[in-house]
């Protein structure tokens, strides 16, 4: 993905000014009691949506009526998740970035009225606008996929090579948030 030297000049000096910011340790186990709130930020990439449309229908999430999902995803994309997701989805559009191509503070004041557990990128490229809603989380599980910059804002990565599914990421991802 080509990203714009204006936006990696942004992304360079957020995560300057970012770089002192407390983060904590996390323990996973299987005596945990799980997060009761999380922010997937849904792709944009057609052949990522079915996966991820598929990753949605196969969640049960009866056992877990408290939990509390909430998305993101670009307002183009809506229509293909619309059917498979039953919860808010949060849109934005070019009006919620600014000229650097990074969600402006409204729209993440937005994301966040209500702080959550864990902050999930289903997109398994790396996307600027992603990483500025994950950084502003501060969310102490903050999972997502492999990339150059994966470690400036996620603290659980996914490692997703060519020709490996991608649906193993998928499932382990579930399987990391007790799904």
């Amino acid at each position: 993905m080509h990203i714009p030297l204006k936006t990696r000049l942004s992304l360079w000096w957020r995560g300057f000014r970012h770089r002192g910011a407390d983060d904590n340790s996390l323990l996973i186990s299987s005596r945990g009691k799980g997060v009761s709130s999380i922010l997937f930020i849904l792709p944009d990439a057609p052949e990522t949506i079915r996966l991820v449309n598929h990753f949605f229908k196969s969640l049960s999430l009866t056992d877990k009526p408290d939990l509390e999902l909430r998305f993101v995803c670009e307002q183009s994309v809506l229509k293909f998740f619309e059917q498979t997701i039953r919860a808010p989805i949060i849109t934005y559009t070019e009006k919620d970035l600014n000229w650097w191509r990074l969600p402006r503070k409204e729209f993440t004041d937005k994301v966040f009225a209500q702080p959550v557990d864990a902050v999930v990128d289903l997109c398994p490229k790396f996307r600027p606008v992603s990483a500025t809603v994950i950084q502003v989380s501060n969310a102490p599980l903050r999972i997502g996929f492999l990339s150059k910059w994966a470690d400036r804002y996620f603290n659980v990565v996914m490692i997703h090579r060519s020709g490996d599914l991608l649906e193993k990421a998928y499932l382990n991802m579930r399987r990391l948030l007790g799904l």
